[in-house]
């Protein structure tokens, strides 16, 4: 099914991704009240400010159930490719506009986010040249 979905443009596979995930109605930094639709959440928090938001997104989820993210997700090695440099700029913006101890991470970084906070199941689909769909599941 991934195959055939990513033979599509990227954002059907993003809606396909995000379509299949149920709206948990929570708040991402306290257990109760609710939620709302928003990008880049986590590339704007520390790391410990995301195994937190993770942790409470965690004991929300039934078993199985599945936390999507999309997020920019930098290459394990840095090369001269416009995607490359895309994120790097993307990377110094968040540092400057929004907060200083936000940032971009790596896929590596994004795994061991998701096993601190309790996800045994991680998976990266790259959607485009900027954005990647994490998949964190219960």
């Amino acid at each position: 099914m991934l195959g055939t979905m990513l033979k599509k443009k990227p954002k059907w596979v993003v809606y396909k991704i995000l379509k299949s995930v149920r709206n948990l109605r929570q708040s991402m930094l306290n257990t109760y009240g609710r939620s709302n639709s928003d990008s880049w959440v986590l590339t704007t928090w520390t790391d410990e400010e995301c195994k937190h938001i993770m942790q409470n997104c965690y004991k929300a989820l039934p078993e199985g159930g599945k936390l999507i993210a999309c997020e920019p997700v930098l290459p394990e090695y840095s090369d001269e490719s416009h995607r490359t440099r895309a994120l790097l700029e993307g990377d110094i913006f968040v540092m400057t506009i929004y907060r200083a101890k936000g940032k971009h991470r790596t896929e590596e970084q994004f795994r061991q986010l998701a096993i601190s906070a309790g996800f045994p199941h991680f998976r990266a689909f790259h959607v485009d040249h900027f954005y990647t769909a994490l998949e964190f599941q219960k």
